[in-house]
């Protein structure tokens, strides 16, 4: 990822995490096949505005080997803050609140959509991602992750909906920022579709 652009967030104790610094890439936007088969793109890096003041969000992304119940890595997904857009910031109580405020209007296809963006991006072209195991070995995973649908789905979305709301609206309301969109408008954060 490293050879890609990618720079790196060293976590003690943690998996390393892999984002992609403000203007890496064309309009902070990657490109993939999303689950419908159709050509899609999400933003990786986007940025939020508060009385003047801007900070930038960072998708990132950790993956951890694992043998049970069988060899897999586990990815999993991150959300990181600068405020220029390079450096991240390194107070984790400011990062937890500002994670809470951005993200509170993503549901599960925005972060589905960034991961795929992402195993995209790091994937050849025939879909696979090799991790260089010695000068002539690799271990060769799949671009896209394991997909399968649930037999059991949760009910009472308005309900869900509902507490979440409540919940987010004990949080500071001094920290609501406004997401500037793809096309250049502004939304405050109350006023984002959920």
């Amino acid at each position: 990822m490293e050879a890609q652009g990618f720079s790196v967030q060293h976590v003690a104790m943690r998996p390393t995490r892999f984002y992609l610094p403000k203007d890496k890439i064309l309009n902070d936007r990657l490109h993939f096949v999303g689950v419908d088969g159709k050509r899609s793109y999400r933003d990786i890096v986007g940025y939020a505005t508060r009385l003047g003041t801007r900070r930038y969000w960072h998708y990132a992304v950790s993956a951890k080997p694992e043998m049970s119940p069988f060899p897999h890595f586990v990815v999993r997904g991150h959300v990181l803050f600068s405020d220029a857009g390079d450096v991240l910031w390194d107070n984790a109580e400011k990062s937890a609140k500002a994670r809470r405020n951005q993200c509170k209007g993503w549901w599960n296809d925005e972060w589905r959509d960034r991961m795929l963006a992402i195993t995209t991006q790091v994937s050849s072209p025939q879909g696979e991602i090799l991790v260089p195991m010695a000068p002539d070995q690799s271990i060769v995973l799949s671009g896209r992750p394991v997909s399968f649908e649930s037999p059991v789905a949760y009910q009472g979305v308005a309900e869900m909906d509902e507490l979440l709301d409540d919940y987010y609206e004990d949080e500071d309301d001094e920290d609501q920022f406004e997401e500037v969109q793809a096309d250049g408008s502004q939304q405050s954060q109350t006023d984002l579709p959920s």
